[in-house]
């Protein structure tokens, strides 16, 4: 299996921490040798995508990958919406075009027990 490139779509700067935990379980989970693993940094673009859909064609468009990681928060929603969410501009973005998977990395809220 040749190198991989994954590219993280985030909401913001911090999520970028989850590179190495993706590698990690890329490589001793499943195996997999990773080439590189980059956050999609739109922040810099001169004009900001508007759209979720246009933020997933930015992030494959400028960091090219062979699978692409989609980080969201839960926040007050259920995960399964943000699952539908994420599907559904992956899906607005290429429709049956793209060739590139994607992967939904939705944390949710978690509870502290003292």
């Amino acid at each position: 299996m040749p190198p991989l490139k994954f590219t993280l779509l985030s909401d913001g700067p911090t999520d970028a921490n989850l590179i190495p935990i993706i590698t990690w379980t890329l490589r001793e989970a499943a195996n997999v040798p990773i080439a590189q693993g980059s956050w999609a940094d739109l922040q810099r673009l001169p004009k900001l995508p508007n759209s979720f859909a246009e933020k997933i064609r930015s992030a494959i468009d400028l960091f090219p990958c062979d699978i692409l990681f989609v980080h969201r928060d839960a926040e007050r929603d259920s995960p399964k919406k943000r699952y539908e969410e994420i599907r559904g501009a992956f899906e607005d973005a290429f429709g049956s075009e793209s060739t590139i998977p994607a992967v939904a990395l939705v944390p949710v809220r978690m509870m502290e027990a003292w």
